[in-house]
């Protein structure tokens, strides 16, 4: 088990990756208050290394391929 914090934003969230007790990768963005998983859709491994004020995330996922693709996830209102 693993986490790894790689960036805060100006609203004190902060992301970044961690490793499950199953050895599985995912990011990570933390309020403060709760944490909140983030995978890419159908990826084996995601790592976030970057949010901004908007809090808008910048990865890196792993497809079943075994082939690595950039990301931006848009927040959107919830």
């Amino acid at each position: 088990l693993s986490t790894v914090g790689w960036d805060v934003n100006p609203s004190r969230v902060v992301v970044g990756v961690y490793t499950d007790a199953a050895g599985a990768v995912h990011g990570f963005q933390y309020d403060g208050k709760a944490f909140g998983r983030i995978d890419a859709p159908g990826a084996t491994v995601t790592r976030v290394f970057g949010t901004n004020a908007n809090g808008d995330v910048v990865g890196v996922f792993v497809d079943t391929a075994g082939h690595t693709h950039g990301f931006v996830a848009h927040a959107t209102a919830q």
